[in-house]
């Protein structure tokens, strides 16, 4: 039989067997147990190898013993080209440590020909098992590529990234904290804070990280380090329903710190100016009203003019 493409509801066999009429029973077998086949035949290394490269299969039933071949060399192709299709070694000739062996090279059961009837259910385990191992494969992916993407945060952040654990031991860190605390990031782990603090600074962390885990509270705080101020929100982590890891992010706000206190000096000088000025102008007012008010006596022109 050729091989057709994958439809619904069809098992899809490659089938290493240089006998007919195994062959025919194999499938009478499949075929009672109500699966809908769609199957190649095999008889050598070169087909065997070329059908794996060159089609998608559900499953591979092998025999142990062919003509210049057999299961041990057919699953080391296998295992090469398709190591999550499901191999079952169907023969009359395995003996129970062989079977052991083949199992543990991949292949993932072994049914006699003299007790077909176990392999339909055989292959529905296979089936469900690979479909298992394929989720957690997908699942290992997808936790590789999320910690990839976080290592990469992690290693580029603009800002300070903490995690910690219940201890306040630092479990995870942002690698510009090796500029800010002078040191290997690897040297930064798994400390508590007062291995990586002054004391006076390390009893106020621990202070505000008890809290958070003990209550579970969001909190921003601001602190100073060598000459550095930064603003930090701390945050609780729950692990069902109970704060376990504590993580937040620091923000370094010196500059900003600076430019405030600039602008505060700046906007009091203004205002010393203006007072100064306006307190001036009052003054030369009171002076002309003054002027003006003795020309009049003496009975001569107002000299000035007094815009109210």
């Amino acid at each position: 039989m050729i091989h057709q493409p994958n439809v619904d509801n069809v098992l899809n066999v490659l089938s290493l067997e240089d006998s007919i009429a195994d062959f025919e029973i194999i499938c009478r077998q499949l075929i009672e147990a109500g699966y809908k086949l769609n199957v190649s035949r095999v008889e050598n290394e070169k087909e065997f190898t070329a059908s794996l490269r060159n089609n998608t299969w559900d499953i591979v039933l092998a025999d142990f013993k062919l003509p210049g071949f057999d299961a041990f060399k057919a699953l080391k192709i296998h295992n090469q080209i398709c190591p999550d299709i499901p191999f079952i070694c169907v023969s009359g000739l395995v003996g129970e440590e062989t079977a052991i062996e083949l199992i543990k090279q991949g292949a993932v059961d072994y049914v006699l020909k003299d007790r077909l009837i176990r392999l339909p259910i055989a292959i529905q385990q296979a089936l469900e098992n690979a479909k298992e191992k394929e989720k957690t494969k997908q699942l290992t992916i997808e936790l590789r590529n999320s910690e990839q993407i976080f290592n990469c945060f992690m290693e580029h952040s603009p800002i300070y990234v903490f995690f910690k654990d219940e201890n306040i031991r630092t479990i995870r860190l942002s690698k510009n904290y090796e500029t800010m605390l002078g040191r290997p990031l690897a040297e930064l782990l798994g400390k508590n804070m007062d291995e990586l603090f002054p004391s006076e600074l390390a009893s106020k962390i621990v202070a505000d990280d008890k809290l958070i885990l003990n209550e579970g509270k969001i909190i921003t705080v601001e602190e100073e380090l060598n000459g550095r101020i930064y603003t930090t929100i701390k945050f609780p982590i729950s692990i069902e329903g109970k704060p376990k890891y504590l993580s937040g992010y620091t923000i370094d706000i010196t500059e900003l710190k600076n430019n405030e206190k600039l602008l505060n000096a700046k906007i009091e000088e203004m205002s010393n100016f203006q007072h100064l000025t306006v307190g001036r102008e009052l003054k030369m007012i009171e002076l002309k009203k003054e002027i003006n008010e003795l020309l009049k006596e003496l009975g001569r022109n107002e000299k000035y003019k007094i815009v109210k």
